[in-house]
């Protein structure tokens, strides 16, 4: 048994229950305190029909419709303007990752032009091992040193494996970038 101190608060609580059947449970709290007030208004009078109707709740019910409309007014910019911000976020991230593609590109192309430049160096500097030993070659044959014959003789089969190795590689690289500009 409850004690009578308590009576007052547990009405409230079940009240609050009835008011708030499943499809009410997001209401806010100033709807919740409106229709607890309509609510004791009509209790005070002993039903809605005995409810005077005058000018000023005339006023009021007119004043509170233009408030909602303006309220729904005010939730449907909210909502454009939410929309508005996403689809601006949205191509704010397509351009960001259109542009990390290109970056990925340009430094892709970047990769392969450095490869290929560094390809060239060693092509150039092994054309230059190949006229060195020759040159070696030509001296020691004058000179008749059999020796140094040999070595450049090795100099020479090292440089040539070395070139048709660099040359092979150029190759590649300038086939793969011919295959890259023809397919789009």
């Amino acid at each position: 048994m409850l004690s009578q101190g308590n009576a007052i608060p547990e009405r409230g609580f079940s009240v609050n229950n009835a008011l708030l059947g499943k499809e009410k449970l997001a209401l806010a709290e100033n709807t919740i305190v409106a229709q607890h007030v309509v609510e004791d208004c009509v209790q005070i009078f002993g039903s809605i029909t005995n409810v005077p109707i005058t000018k000023d709740v005339i006023t009021a019910v007119r004043r509170a419709y233009v408030e909602y409309c303006v309220h729904l007014d005010e939730q449907k910019r909210q909502q454009a303007a939410g929309l508005q911000r996403r689809a601006e976020l949205e191509k704010q991230q397509e351009d960001k990752r259109q542009m990390q593609k290109q970056k990925a590109s340009l430094m892709e192309q970047l990769a392969k032009k450095d490869e290929e430049q560094d390809q060239k160096r060693e092509h150039d500097t092994t054309k230059e091992l190949i006229n060195e030993a020759t040159n070696t070659m030509a001296a020691a044959v004058e000179r008749n040193n059999m020796q140094s014959v040999k070595v450049a003789q090795m100099m020479l089969k090292a440089g040539n494996e070395k070139l048709h190795e660099t040359a092979k590689k150029l190759d590649t690289i300038g086939a793969k970038q011919r295959s890259q500009k023809t397919t789009p």
